[in-house]
């Protein structure tokens, strides 16, 4: 990969980061007084009453209610973003149904000058609902211009985004990426080029160099993996979350808790880790079976370069889409689950004729090589991570 190609990564994805940080907006003309997340209730039918809703919980409840207290309300505003299909109902009675995503700002004193009284009961019902796409805010209205009398426009100002677990964890991962992409280039910059090279991805005019037999037990190479491991645990937790995807149980976050959420994705990019190295005996025993001793080193270090820059634009997008709207569509994040799985393919087919000009014999044959090593395993990563119930 060309050195300023790489600089104007690393420039793009450290501006994302300083970007989604959440006292960073040009156009910020909110204060976030109080998250009413933690107000939260949902009814429960066994003991006939509304309980704390537990966001740890496995059901997903169909209606969010929590009260508006007049003290808290007074000189500022209740700010409402919620998604398609939802019902807002303040005091038992339905007031507006959204019938797309958007944000609704109400005044906290002309609220309590309609309804007469020390707390509103306020509920949100969707047969859908998705907490995730679900905000209640309190809110100041600093310095900004009310809109004039019939203006009937709710979204007039945009909102300083909240501090969430998800967005502290997008935060604090990118910067570790970045540190250990930082930490590989100063350690050995030439093994870094070597794994980052676009070119030498996209080449097929083969050496005796591009051959050579790498040291993958180095510290600068063992460094460059792990890095490559944390990316793909990156990029399949933030897609699962954003698309509602089934991954292994024990890698499962509900970024309840931003340690919690933290350990599961070290936790997954440690097993990422150690998959890529039982890939590697893979290749190793295969290609001695074939009698392909030449190519094992060569075969590992391909799939890796093409992994990598694969994943690396995979999360740049990542960020892209992060930071595109106030609540991201989960259509972008599916779209970019099934480009992984096009570019998983792509990549097995710039292998295939890769092998053609290393070595020769019959297509039969190294499609045999490329069943065993490349698109059985392919097949089984995706059943297990994306179409598994």
């Amino acid at each position: 990969m060309p050195r300023f190609f790489f600089q104007k990564l690393i420039l793009i994805l450290a501006l994302a980061i300083y970007c989604n940080h959440d006292g960073v907006y040009a156009n910020d003309q909110f204060q976030l007084i109080r998250d009413l997340k933690s107000d939260w209730l949902v009814y429960d039918g066994n003991l006939d009453t509304y309980v704390p809703w537990i966001e740890r919980a496995t059901q997903t409840p169909v209606n969010i209610s929590f009260a508006l207290k007049k003290s808290e309300a007074n000189n500022n505003q209740l700010r409402l973003c919620l998604h398609e299909g939802t019902s807002l109902f303040i005091e038992q009675q339905i007031v507006q149904f959204f019938d797309a995503s958007k944000c609704l700002t109400l005044d906290g004193d002309s609220l309590f000058s309609v309804y007469d009284q020390e707390n509103i009961f306020i509920t949100i019902y969707s047969p859908a609902l998705d907490k995730s796409r679900s905000e209640t805010l309190l809110v100041s209205p600093s310095n900004y211009n009310r809109p004039v009398q019939g203006d009937q426009n709710n979204d007039y100002n945009p909102i300083r985004r909240p501090p969430t677990v998800f967005k502290n964890f997008f935060i604090i991962a990118m910067l570790v990426v970045l540190a250990c992409m930082g930490a590989s280039y100063q350690l050995d910059q030439y093994t870094f080029k070597n794994f980052y090279s676009f070119r030498k991805a996209v080449n097929f005019k083969l050496r005796d160099e591009n051959v050579a037999n790498p040291r993958f037990l180095a510290k600068s190479n063992l460094l460059i993996l792990l890095t490559h491991s944390l990316i793909i645990a990156f990029s399949l937790i933030v897609i699962s979350k954003m698309t509602s995807a089934v991954l292994p149980p024990v890698f499962i976050s509900d970024f309840s808790n931003l340690f919690s959420a933290l350990y599961d994705w070290l936790t997954m990019g440690l097993f990422v880790f150690l998959l890529i190295w039982f890939k590697y005996i893979i290749i190793l025993a295969i290609s001695n079976l074939f009698d392909l001793k030449r190519i094992n080193n060569f075969h590992f270090l391909e799939f890796i370069r093409l992994s990598m820059i694969i994943y690396l634009g995979v999360i740049a997008l990542i960020a892209v889409l992060l930071l595109s709207s106030y609540q991201p569509n989960s259509e972008g994040f599916i779209f970019l689950k099934g480009l992984i799985v096009v570019l998983s393919v792509i990549r097995v087919i710039v292998l295939y004729f890769k092998f053609l000009r290393l070595v020769s014999f019959r297509n039969l044959y190294l499609f045999s090589y490329l069943c065993t090593t490349e698109i059985l395993p392919l097949i089984v990563g995706l059943k297990v991570l994306y179409i598994s119930p």
